[in-house]
């Protein structure tokens, strides 16, 4: 099979290094991003790079790695600007909800585009190993261009419906139950520590039975330590954005989700007490805050 060329827009905490592996790959991707600081790294490392989003739609398979609906909506304008209509795949990777993604797929399918719905769960970390975990939805046909492609480049690549969207959904699910564990591993670690137990010592214990969890593998050893010592991984912002993207699917669907309600309002207030940029381990911060500041009751 003949290698598409490949474009990649959005080179943020995620697509940065999904587009390095990329590039080490030799799949010689063009890469854009409106940061001009951006641009300018990525050619000092050999890769092509733009700051003209129309660009990357010359390409075969445009990976698109952006933060929000309203960045995706400005990928669209930017298909028009590009004008041309030729068949090739959009593979999108950013979490917009089922609704906008399926819609998002109507509005380029006259630009000959065909969308692969392929959210990603692994976040930063996984990103720069290069092994993401993606939900994919789309014909079985464009999947498996997608797969011959990327597969083992920039993760592992699993076919979750033949309509975009589906991925979407999938994703919302995996966010949902990944919100709720942080929450719950910010509050054992806070209630270890207030019940005078060092929150460290207990990981291994807690991880060999029922309480285990992916967070609870991931991010609790990292709240146990004071923030000073943590390195960095994963924005706050990400994490409040999808609590209420599953929080308004929920209720468009009638569904009934305490618990990601519970999760988006402690987001929320992180985000408020320290901004959207701080790593989503603060969470476990707000507990012992709110823990001295009120006794341990109930706010």
């Amino acid at each position: 099979m003949k290698t598409p060329t490949i474009g990649v827009i959005g080179a943020g905490a995620m697509g940065f290094p999904i587009a390095e592996n990329i590039a080490k790959a030799r799949l010689s991707p063009l890469v854009v991003d409106a940061n001009r600081d951006t641009v300018k790294t990525l050619a000092t490392l050999g890769i092509r790079a733009s700051e003209q989003i129309p660009d990357a739609w010359d390409s075969e398979l445009i990976v698109i790695c952006v933060a929000s609906a309203d960045q995706l909506e400005s990928v669209y304008e930017a298909l028009e600007l590009n004008g041309t209509s030729r068949s090739r795949i959009a593979l999108v990777l950013s979490t917009v909800g089922p609704e906008f993604l399926a819609q998002f797929a109507s509005r380029v399918a006259p630009y000959g585009v065909r969308v692969v719905d392929c959210p990603m769960t692994g976040g930063v970390s996984g990103a720069k190993k290069g092994v993401l975990k993606f939900m994919c939805s789309g014909s079985d046909q464009d999947v498996q261009k997608v797969i011959d492609v990327l597969d083992g480049v920039i993760g592992s690549f699993v076919q979750v419906g033949t309509e975009p969207g589906q991925g979407q959904s999938v994703k919302l699910i995996n966010n949902l139950l990944s919100s709720v564990h942080l929450v719950a591993a910010a509050e054992a670690v806070n209630l270890a520590e207030t019940l005078g137990l060092d929150p460290a010592n207990l990981s291994q214990i807690l991880i060999s039975g029922a309480g285990d969890s992916w967070m609870m593998r991931e991010r609790y050893p990292r709240m146990a330590l004071p923030a000073q010592e943590r390195e960095f991984d994963t924005a706050l912002a990400i994490f409040r954005k999808d609590t209420e993207l599953i929080s308004q699917t929920a209720k468009h669907v009638g569904a009934y989700s305490p618990l990601v309600h519970s999760a988006a309002a402690i987001f929320h207030e992180a985000a408020e007490s320290a901004g959207l940029s701080v790593d989503d381990t603060y969470v476990a911060d707000l507990y012992r805050q709110k823990t001295l500041n009120n006794g341990g009751q109930d706010a």
